[in-house]
């Protein structure tokens, strides 16, 4: 038993009595499966089984599936119990529980809880006064690289030692409080002036404020015949799961079930229909409309094969709908115009930046992302970016510090959020930098169990990797290679320089989409990845002329063409791979780069 489910006396009782007061609410007759699921999961917790649930039980015992069933191929229950939990917070966010506790399944478990509701649903039943008060700590990440102190090792990979900046932050807290009253009784004063005095129509000339996107997947249709109906539920929970492994959207399930009114931002709506079978395969019709217009903004046709795993089929649908350059965060990314302010607007901008490799634009977002954002798995997101930020922007004779200070950076992402998969692409990444092997390797499998649709996380991490002989770069990279959307430029350089590696210089042909530069991008990561084309390709002249252009980009004030590649690539390893093979190729001479 958890510590807030323990063996105290009439316990039992009342998580019986709140389960009945939950399924006699109209939204729960609607849904007799999660009807089903919720009378199994509590039942099984109370005989003491909660911890021990696996997938097949859960989808066996629980949803009446087939004694066959093979839990590494479909993710139905977890999809299944991931609709459960939405359900019992859309319950509890127009309800009160019976006796002031509420139950709740924990991510990561079946087994089911009862708890306070700041303990169960804290963004439902957030303490007024944790609102609006920043944490000061993740404020100023940055100012440690003024005053740095290395962490002392406690045995636990996320113990943080305070730096001075932290301290001299508590000391000041009196002082800041006294501002912050201040500030509130001043307020209504300043809002009353402005009601009065101000633009008479200030929204007209406000930038766009960005909030992260809500994405609701309708239940397919009904289908004609019983295996259609399988591949239909299947592709339903592959996509629903992949979804909700994206920190891009928020994932909303059974649109019909589900009420839109209270949402903030933007709505998009999935919709899922299965056609007849052709060539003993099965169409499978996808349509992505934005809700704030009706308008159809992606659409795709997969043919499903009845005999391959449904993640491999709809891999490629879930990176361009919800991936780092997909539709969305495109499409959101555009109607910003580049008004970054903080919170989700700001981590679109720094993919922008990445993309881009605009290292002003990185410059600017800088102090943004300084900003602490209330939902947690966001915050580790931003954490994450914060860190890359200081890699990326570290010069040479301060990357040791810079390392250290990002290695900090990505403890609190993991701290925010253990199963987020850019907490620990940031782990794995300045170990990497760092020369630590064992923990990239080992966060890289972290990364990519929590979201294996992300081709920015496999290409990066499956080089990175490569350069530390891990066995399973190879599928990483070529994983990158199928989701990569078309046009991402962010990590064209990590799938060229796998393909040379792997003898696979066919793949170059489609790396290769941008012939001519594109103004916005950085105009040395570009002549760079066409010289290592141009090269692996035996085409000597071309390759010659590329690096005559990246050299040019990369002049002063930037410094000289090493100076700019310990810029494009963090790792000392792979800086050493790209040299040794453009010496071999005899693009340049020992002593055009050091």
């Amino acid at each position: 038993m958890t510590p807030d489910r323990d063996k105290r006396p009439g316990l039992d009782v009342s998580i019986r009595l709140e389960v009945q007061h939950i399924l006699a609410s109209n939204q729960f007759k609607k849904a007799p499966t999660l009807e089903r699921l919720l009378a199994f999961l509590v039942n099984e917790t109370l005989n003491g089984n909660g911890k021990k649930l696996k997938s097949y039980a859960v989808a066996v015992d629980g949803l009446g599936r087939n004694p066959e069933f093979d839990t590494q191929m479909d993710s139905y229950p977890r999809v299944q119990v991931l609709r459960l939990r939405k359900m019992l917070e859309a319950f509890y966010s127009r309800h009160a529980p019976l006796a002031d506790m509420c139950i709740y399944i924990p991510a990561g478990s079946y087994d089911v809880r009862l708890a306070r509701p700041a303990v169960a649903y804290p963004e439902l039943f957030r303490p007024l006064e944790n609102v609006s008060l920043p944490d000061p700590r993740n404020e100023n990440l940055p100012a440690i690289a003024a005053d740095f102190e290395q962490p002392q090792s406690s045995g636990s990979e996320t113990a943080i030692a305070a730096s001075p900046a932290e301290k001299n932050i508590a000391r000041r807290r009196p002082i800041f409080l006294l501002a912050l009253l201040s500030l509130l009784l001043l307020f209504p004063i300043v809002a009353l002036y402005l009601t009065v005095f101000g633009p008479s129509n200030p929204a007209k000339n406000a930038p766009p404020i960005s909030r992260q996107p809500v994405m609701f997947i309708q239940s397919p249709s009904n289908s004609p015949d019983t295996d259609s109906k399988r591949m239909a539920d299947g592709a339903y929970a592959t996509l629903a799961d992949g979804v909700g492994r994206s920190w891009l959207v928020r994932l909303r399930v059974d649109q019909d079930n589900q009420s839109e009114s209270g949402l903030s931002g933007p709505i998009y709506n999935l919709a899922i229909q299965v056609g007849q079978m052709q060539s003993g395969k099965r169409p499978l019709y996808l349509r992505l409309t934005d809700n704030r217009s009706d308008e159809l903004v992606w659409s795709t046709t997969n043919l499903l094969d009845p005999n391959a795993p449904m993640p491999e089929s709809l891999g490629k649908s879930i990176a361009q709908v919800a991936g780092p350059f997909g539709v969305i965060a495109t499409r959101e990314t555009q109607r910003l115009k580049g008004a970054y302010e903080p919170g989700y607007a700001c981590l679109l901008g720094y993919l922008a930046s990445v993309d881009s490799q605009n290292s002003d634009l990185r410059g600017r977002l800088s102090s943004c992302l300084l900003v602490p954002i209330e939902d947690l798995r966001l915050d580790a997101v931003r954490l994450g970016f914060m860190s890359f930020l200081l890699l990326e922007t570290a010069s040479p004779e301060n990357k040791s510090k810079a390392t250290a200070e990002a290695l900090i950076v990505a403890q609190r992402a993991i701290k925010s959020d253990p199963n987020e998969a850019y907490a620990h692409f940031a782990m794995a990444r300045t170990n990497f930098v760092a020369n630590n092997c064992i923990k990239g390797k080992l966060h890289t499998q972290h990364a990519v169990e929590a979201n294996p649709f992300d081709p920015i996380i496999l290409a990066v991490l499956g080089n990175f990797a490569a350069s530390c002989g891990d066995a399973n770069s190879d599928m990483l990279l070529v994983r990158a290679l199928q989701l990569r959307s078309p046009g991402e430029s962010y990590a064209r350089l990590s799938l060229i320089l796998a393909a040379i590696q792997n003898g696979k210089t066919d793949q170059l042909q489609s790396l290769s989409a941008e012939p001519v530069y594109t103004p916005g991008r950085s105009a040395a990561y570009h002549h760079l990845c066409e010289t290592l084309i141009a090269a692996a390709s035996d085409r000597p002249v071309q390759a010659r002329e590329q690096w005559r252009k990246f050299a040019a980009a990369s002049a002063a004030p930037k410094g000289t063409p090493d100076d700019m590649m310990k810029q494009i690539v963090l790792s000392p390893h792979i800086r050493e791979r790209i040299k040794v093979y453009l010496k071999g190729k005899d693009i340049l001479s020992a002593k055009t780069i050091k």
